[in-house]
C-alpha cells in the first residue's frame, strides 16, 4: 500500500491578507500536499515572537512564509515613501532588526521563506532620480533587499524568494488597487498563484523531490530537421538562421543544467551511428557526447527506453523530465509513465529556451561541488561498468578499482553536503529524515550521538561525500538512526563498508547491541533488502518484527577487504 505523507504545515505571516495564497497552496493540483493557514495579518512581530516562545505552536508548524511590505515593516522606509529625508544607516538598522526576528524564527521551524520587498509597479517614485544616491525609493529598496540577503546568508534554512519575478510574470495584472480596499491584499490572485507555484517548487527541492534527469529527443528538438534523411550537414543549427540559432541556445541551456547537477539523457528513434555523427562532426553543436550521461538511440518504444535509461543511471521515474517536440510521443510517455514530467512543448524552436528556463522542477536548497561534478562522475561510472564487464569476476573488478573510503565526522566544512544527502537521497536511506543544516548540526551535537560522513574515491576519480551514518547511544544500546548512501556509489560494497563502520563504531561507544529500524518511503526498498542480505547470522545479527535489525557487538563486523579505509575522525 502506498504511504501517504502528512501534509506540509505552513504558517503564513504577513502585514496583508494572504488568504488567496493559502487557497492556492492548499490546492492538490500541484504537489506536495500543503496545509497552509494565515496568521492574523498586521501582526508580524507578534506572531514571530509567539512562535519563538510557544513550543506547542512550533510543534504544529513545519515552515513559515514571512511576506511584508517594506513601508509597513521598516518605519524609516515609510518616511521615504512620503519623500521625507532619511539617513540610510537608520534604514539598515531597521533591516538588521527585522533580520534578527527572521533568524530567531528559523530556529523554531524547518524552513522560512521570505519574499523580497517590492514596490507597486505603478509607483514611479522619483522617476528619473529614483536610482540616484540619496533617497530614491528604487535604490534604497535594492540596498535593503541586499542587506537582508547578506544578514541571512548564514541561516541555511531561510530562503529569499524573488517576488519581483512574480510581478514581471504577471505583468499589468500583478496588482490591482481595488483589491487592497476590498480585501486588504495588494496583489492579484494571479500573482499569488505564481508565488504558490514557486513555494511548492521550493518544498519539493527541500524534500528531495527535484527532478534530476532531463531526457531529450534529437530531431526537431535539439536540432532542426531529420538527420536520417538529410545528413548532419543539412540540419538547422547555428546562426545566422534564427531557427538554427534558437536550437544552439536551447542546447546551451541544457548544458548549463549539467552545471547544476542535473543529468542529460537522449532517447531518440534514429539510427545510432548517424545520430552520433552530429555530436562529433557538426561545428555548431553546443552539446557534445560527453555532456550526455546516457543514450538510447534505436527504434524501440520511447517509454521503454526511458525506463531502461533511468534505471541504468540509478534514478526513479519521478526524477525524470522528458522533452520531445512530437505531441504523439509526449502523449505516449505521459500515459505509460505518469511519474515522468512531460511538459507541453511548442513546435516553434524560438520558444524552446524560454520553455526550459521557466520549468519549476529543478529547485534545490543549495548547489555544492558534488552537484557541479555529477555529470562527470556518471561518465566515470560508465568507465567502471566497462571495466566490470571485462573483468574476470566481481571480486577482481572490485580490487581493480582501488577504492578508498575516507571517514570524516560532521563539521562546518561538510555540513552543507551532508544536509543535501539527507534531503535528496531516497533509495539507500534507512529513515528518510529531512533535516536542514541548522537542525542537523544541532541534532548531531548531543553527547550521546555521532554523525559520520564518508568520501569515496577510486582510480577513476573522486565521487566526493556520498554517505552518512548517524548513531545514538541509549545506555548499552546504539541505534543506527540514519544510514544513507548516494546511488552513484551503490553496488561496490560501499554500503557494506558503511555498515561495518557503524557497527564497529557502536562497539567503540560502549554499546553491546546495535539496532536499526527501516522506515519505508515508497522508494527505499533497496535499503531494506541490503540490511536483510548482510550475512547477519555470521556476525550475530537478526531481523526482528517491524523491519528492525539487531546486532551484537561481541565480534567485529568485517570491513570489505577490497576497500581501503582512511579515518580522519
Amino acid at each position: 500500500m502506498a504511504i501517504r505523507p502528512r501534509p506540509h504545515r505552513m504558517l503564513l505571516v504577513s502585514d496583508f491578507n494572504l488568504d488567496n495564497l493559502a487557497a492556492y497552496l492548499n490546492s492538490t493540483a500541484e504537489g506536495p500536499e500543503v496545509a497552509a493557514r494565515s496568521a492574523p495579518f498586521g501582526q508580524v512581530t507578534t506572531t514571530l515572537l509567539k512562535l519563538r516562545d510557544d513550543q506547542g505552536m512550533q510543534d504544529r508548524v513545519d515552515s513559515i512564509i514571512v511576506w511584508t511590505q517594506p513601508e509597513n515593516i521598516i518605519g524609516s522606509f515609510s518616511e521615504l515613501v512620503s519623500y521625507r529625508p532619511v539617513d540610510i544607516e537608520r534604514v539598515f538598522a531597521e533591516v538588521d532588526g527585522f533580520s534578527e526576528q527572521i533568524d530567531e524564527a528559523s530556529r523554531c521551524v524547518n524552513s522560512v521563506f521570505v519574499p523580497t520587498w517590492v514596490r507597486p509597479p505603478h509607483d514611479r517614485g522619483l522617476g528619473m532620480s529614483d536610482f540616484a544616491a540619496g533617497n530614491g525609493l528604487a535604490r534604497t529598496l535594492l540596498e535593503m533587499n541586499l542587506r537582508l540577503a547578506r544578514n541571512l546568508d548564514n541561516c541555511s534554512n531561510v530562503f529569499l524568494l524573488d517576488s519581483q519575478r512574480w510581478l514581471q510574470e504577471c505583468g499589468p495584472r500583478a496588482t490591482n488597487p481595488t483589491t487592497w480596499y476590498l480585501s486588504r491584499s495588494p496583489f492579484s490572485p494571479r500573482l499569488f498563484k505564481a508565488a504558490s507555484s514557486d513555494l511548492k517548487s521550493a518544498l519539493r527541492g527541500i524534500g528531495g523531490a527535484a527532478r534530476k534527469l532531463v531526457i531529450v529527443d534529437l530531431d526537431d528538438t535539439i536540432w532542426g530537421g531529420l538527420v536520417g534523411e538529410s545528413g548532419w550537414e543539412h540540419l538547422e543549427l547555428g546562426g545566422p538562421d534564427p531557427r538554427g540559432e534558437a536550437f544552439t541556445d536551447f542546447q546551451g541551456s541544457l548544458r548549463n543544467l549539467t552545471r547544476r547537477g542535473i543529468l542529460l539523457g537522449v532517447v531518440s528513434k534514429n539510427d545510432e551511428r548517424t545520430a552520433l555523427e552530429v555530436f562529433s562532426k557538426h561545428p555548431e553543436m553546443v552539446l557534445c557526447a560527453g555532456d550526455i550521461s546516457g543514450f538510447r538511440i534505436n527504434w524501440k518504444d520511447k517509454a521503454d527506453n526511458i525506463v531502461e535509461l533511468s534505471q541504468e543511471l540509478g534514478f526513479g521515474l519521478e526524477s525524470v523530465v522528458f522533452i520531445d517536440n512530437s505531441p504523439i510521443e509526449r502523449d505516449r510517455v505521459s500515459q505509460a509513465l505518469p511519474d515522468v514530467l512531460v511538459p507541453e512543448w511548442s513546435k516553434n524552436p524560438l520558444l524552446y529556451q524560454r520553455s526550459l528556463l521557466s520549468l519549476r522542477c529543478f529547485d534545490s536548497p543549495a548547489l555544492s561541488d558534488e552537484d557541479r561534478n555529477r555529470g562527470a562522475s556518471y561518465r566515470v561510472q560508465r568507465s567502471r561498468e566497462r571495466l566490470k564487464r571485462s573483468s574476470g569476476s566481481y571480486v577482481d573488478w572490485l580490487r581493480s578499482l582501488s577504492t578508498v573510503v575516507a571517514l570524516e565526522p560532521l563539521s562546518k566544512k561538510n555540513l552543507q553536503r551532508a544536509a543535501q544527502l539527507f534531503n535528496k537521497t531516497n533509495q539507500m536511506n534507512l529513515r528518510t529524515r529531512r533535516l536542514p543544516e541548522s537542525e542537523l548540526a544541532t541534532w548531531a551535537s548531543a553527547k550521546n550521538r555521532e554523525l559520520l560522513t564518508i568520501r569515496v574515491k577510486d582510480r577513476f576519480g573522486d565521487s566526493g561525500l556520498t554517505g552518512v551514518v548517524s548513531l545514538e547511544l541509549l545506555e548499552n544500546r546504539a541505534e543506527i538512526v540514519d544510514f544513507l548512501l548516494s546511488c552513484r556509489v551503490l553496488g561496490r560494497k560501499i554500503e557494506t563498508a558503511l555498515l561495518s563502520i557503524a557497527l564497529n563504531r557502536s562497539a567503540g561507544m560502549g554499546a553491546s547491541e546495535v539496532v536499526a529500524s527501516w522506515s519505508p518511503n515508497n522508494r527505499n526498498g533497496l535499503c531494506r533488502e541490503f540490511f536483510r542480505s548482510t550475512e547477519m547470522e555470521r556476525v550475530g545479527g537478526e531481523e526482528g518484527p517491524g523491519e528492525t535489525f539487531r546486532w551484537k557487538t561481541l565480534m567485529a563486523y568485517p570491513f570489505p577487504s577490497e576497500i581501503t579505509l582512511e579515518s580522519n575522525s
